[in-house]
């Protein structure tokens, strides 16, 4: 990393800590506690953070880096708003670790971009993304991937991972319940001030009045409750957690859920680990713990277990079941689609001796898709751009890889574009099915990640290897092709359009700028289809990331929310190259050469500078 850009982020860090050290931990998390909520509620716009639940815990862990300070100064609004923009601009400094320093321009090579345009996306997209799942996603993976080692979690841990989930769950219900009480006293408290005030002018009372009769009404009573009330919010006792489940589970899950002011040490970076993320209730007195971040005691649940899970004994068991469980959600997602009207041919093999096996084989008309499902995460990236490349270049390439999927759903399609039948076998070695390759119209692969590779599965053609003669898969994590299935049936749309929308994709690999494999398919939702993209003359689209809003906006009517009318409009397209050419254009025509020293010019001679105007007019304005 260049050494100012370097010393830039330990300062800004720095700063951050200097903000939070001498302040109460239960002022700094309050704050950022109803920071999240107004947000989520679109109370308050006007400060937001870039990455909300990324750089909240980063703010945390730097907190509790530091000791509970014994005469603590308040943290004030104004705090949290130069908080927001510190933690923007430290952000935002990471990204710049990819830009060429004064000494490195000179030296750029095509290397040097290309590790670059890879390691650049996947590192912020690693580090800053937030949570891409709703609650009951992350609670369904939860039930999918760890259930069925209850007895070894218990045993390791003392409790189990439903059993920690159902805690998490339960101090989700609490804390919001706090929440709505408390703003229905606070309404209720308001009304009965207003109706008091206004009697008080018609009467006119003065001070000592007021306060006198103020004593026979409901206000004093609801000014001790909107004290309690305030005094509650976001916070849970482990008291409370041993009435609802018990001495022995209450502790256990305090016990690995609850972290304290000082327990976090050496916090620098966004990339060191931050137990925060496995420990989202933050102690702030003896058995009271707060938590800024509802969401994350899900998250927690999962990451704790599963970071468990991959490095204990048995890891290989919990590895092989990680991956049938991702071919079985699939499956089942695809089936929404597709219903009784397709074959489906799970784990089948190309011989009798059960060699070259596929995930899934789907056969829909005359459309086959063969999917191929990896649950292995993605890897970690290095700060450095060039050890990040070659990192990610052999993760994507591994066994366990995109590569890997791409790779094996090939050999079932390029055997049939070469006129070649292909006999399919179960694990007992029976043949169930023969492909013929006249029958197939559509051939597509469908590589399906466990879990969110950004950028990496979005634009494939950075690291995928293939054939000019092949076409590119469809990589999109399980989370996403929920989402996008789930709209699909609100919308009412079957196998047909589902197709049609992934051929159109597929032909876009290399063209679309995008994060989230969700803002393409809410630009069809928005837009109809891909088509003006397709017929564009452009070569490369950035798409905005709002579009990924529209399957919130679903989400919300299938609970009861407003409606979502399709109702595609035109999208606007305009190209980044021309967009820069005005720019560059605009820009060239205000940079005039400079007058030559020692020639005096009129105000009303022609410009020395060939603009064709008067000096005046131009260069001696």
């Amino acid at each position: 990393m260049d050494e100012k850009l370097h010393n830039h982020i330990l300062t800004l860090t720095k700063q951050l800590v200097d903000l939070v050290k001498d302040c109460a931990s239960e002022d700094v998390l309050g704050m950022i506690a109803t920071h999240c909520i107004s947000t989520r509620r679109e109370i308050d716009k006007k400060n937001p953070l870039a990455s909300p639940s990324r750089q909240v815990q980063f703010l945390t862990g730097l907190l509790l880096s530091t000791s509970e300070p014994e005469n603590p100064k308040d943290f004030t609004k104004s705090d949290w708003e130069r908080s927001i923009n510190i933690l923007n601009e430290l952000f935002s400094s990471y990204a710049l670790m990819y830009w060429p320093s004064e000494e490195e321009y000179p030296q750029i090579t095509d290397e040097w971009r290309e590790s670059r345009q890879i390691a650049m996306p996947a590192f912020l997209h690693y580090f800053n993304t937030g949570i891409l799942a709703t609650i009951e996603q992350v609670v369904k993976r939860v039930t999918d991937y760890l259930f069925p080692f209850s007895q070894e979690l218990s045993a390791s841990h003392g409790i189990s991972a439903s059993e920690a989930i159902n805690v998490a769950a339960w101090i989700a219900k609490y804390m919001q319940e706090h929440i709505d009480s408390f703003q229905e006293v606070h309404k209720k408290e308001k009304l009965h001030r207003i109706k008091f005030l206004n009697r008080a002018k018609e009467e006119g009372w003065d001070i000592p009045t007021m306060r006198e009769k103020a004593q026979n009404t409901e206000l004093p009573h609801l000014h001790r409750l909107i004290q309690q009330g305030f005094n509650g919010l976001y916070k849970v006792s482990l008291e409370a957690l041993k009435v609802q489940f018990g001495e022995l589970v209450a502790t256990a899950y305090w016990s690995h859920f609850v972290i304290s002011r000082g327990e976090v040490e050496g916090l620098t970076y966004l990339t060191e680990k931050n137990p925060v993320t496995t420990k989202p209730l933050c102690l702030i007195s003896d058995g009271i713990a707060i938590c800024p971040l509802v969401n994350t005691l899900y998250w927690a649940v999962l990451e704790l277990f599963e970071n468990y899970l991959s490095n204990y004994s048995q890891r290989d068991s919990f590895f092989r079941f990680r991956g049938k469980q991702l071919e079985r959600g699939g499956r089942n997602i695809l089936q929404r689609i597709f219903a009784d009207n397709a074959i489906y041919l799970p784990s089948v093999f190309e011989t009798q001796d059960l060699q070259n096996e596929h995930d899934l084989i789907l056969i829909y008309k005359d459309t086959l898709i063969v999917v191929e499902a990896k649950a292995t995460p993605p890897i970690e990236p290095f700060r450095d751009p060039s050890k990040a490349f070659i990192r990610l270049k052999r993760a994507f390439k591994s066994g366990t890889g995109i590569q890997k999927a791409f790779d094996q759903g090939s050999r079932i399609v390029d055997k049939l574009s070469n006129n070649q039948d292909i006999n399919l076998y179960n694990d007992q070695g029976e043949l169930i099915k023969t492909l013929q390759h006249s029958y197939f119209k559509n051939q597509l692969i469908i590589c399906l990640t466990r879990d969110d590779f950004g950028p990496l599965a979005v634009e494939l053609s950075l690291l995928l290897e293939k054939e000019p003669t092949q076409q590119y898969p469809w990589a999109v994590n399980i989370l996403d092709l929920e989402s996008i299935v789930n709209a699909y049936e609100y919308f009412g749309w079957g196998a047909e359009k589902f197709i049609q929308f992934i051929c159109d994709r597929v032909s876009l690999q290399g063209k679309i700028i995008a994060f989230d494999e969700l803002d393409i398919v809410g630009f069809t939702l928005e837009h109809g289809d891909l088509s003006q993209l397709q017929s564009s003359s452009y070569n490369r689209f950035h798409l905005n990331p709002t579009y990924t809003e529209i399957f919130d906006r679903i989400e919300e009517a299938q609970s009861g929310g407003e409606p979502v009318e399709y109702a595609p409009t035109q999208p606007f397209i305009n190209d980044y190259q021309d967009l820069m050419s005005e720019v560059i254009e605009e820009a060239s025509s205000l940079i005039k050469q400079p007058v030559r020293v020692g020639v005096k010019v009129g105000r009303n001679d022609p410009c020395p500078c060939d603009s064709g105007l008067k000096y005046k007019k131009c260069c001696g304005q």
